[in-house]
C-alpha cells in the first residue's frame, strides 16, 4: 500500500491509493493522505483482498503471515481493514513493530526517532484491534 502500484484490476484506472503518476503515495505520502482523509478504506480493502488472491494464485496457498511494508498495516483506519481481511482469510499472524527500549537509542537522528516513535504509538493502538480479530505476532520486534 505504500510502494509500487496496485494489483487490483478494478482500481487501476482511478483510486485514492495512487498518486498522479499511478503509484502508491509512498511511506510518508500514505500517512499524509490518511491524516487528510483522502484514502477510501473500501479501496484499501479491495487492494488487500487482491493482494491475498494474487499470492494464492501464484503460490497455490494462503500466506502464513501478512504485514504492511513500511508499517502501514498499523496506521489508524488501515489497521481495522487489514485485520478484517486477515480474519476473513484465516491468516492469523502478522508483526507489530514495537521496538524494545526505543527511547534509549540515542544514536538515532531526531527525525527518524519521531517516525519510529509514531510507528510504536500506532502499534500500541493496534494491539486491541488485532486481538479482537484473533491475530497474533512475535513477542519481540527489532528493526
Amino acid at each position: 500500500l505504500s510502494e509500487g502500484t496496485l494489483v487490483c484490476p478494478a482500481l487501476k484506472k482511478k483510486s485514492t491509493l495512487l498518486n498522479p503518476e499511478g503509484f502508491f503515495h509512498g511511506k510518508m505520502g500514505i500517512r499524509r493522505c490518511l491524516n487528510e482523509g483522502l484514502l477510501n478504506m473500501a479501496e484499501v480493502k479491495q487492494e488487500l483482498i487482491a493482494q491475498v488472491e494474487l499470492f494464492c494464485e501464484l503460490t497455490g496457498h494462503l500466506p502464513h503471515h501478512m504485514d504492511g511494508h513500511q508499517h502501514v498495516h498499523v496506521l489508524p483506519e488501515i489497521r481495522h481493514v487489514f485485520a478484517e481481511v486477515l480474519e476473513a482469510y484465516g491468516i492469523t499472524y502478522t508483526r507489530v513493530p514495537i521496538e524494545p527500549d526505543l527511547p534509549r537509542c540515542g544514536w538515532i537522528e531526531s527525525t527518524l526517532m519521531d517516525f519510529y516513535s509514531g510507528v510504536e504509538k500506532d502499534s500500541l493502538d493496534t494491539i486491541e484491534v488485532f486481538q479482537k480479530h484473533g491475530i497474533r505476532w512475535p513477542d519481540i520486534y527489532i528493526g
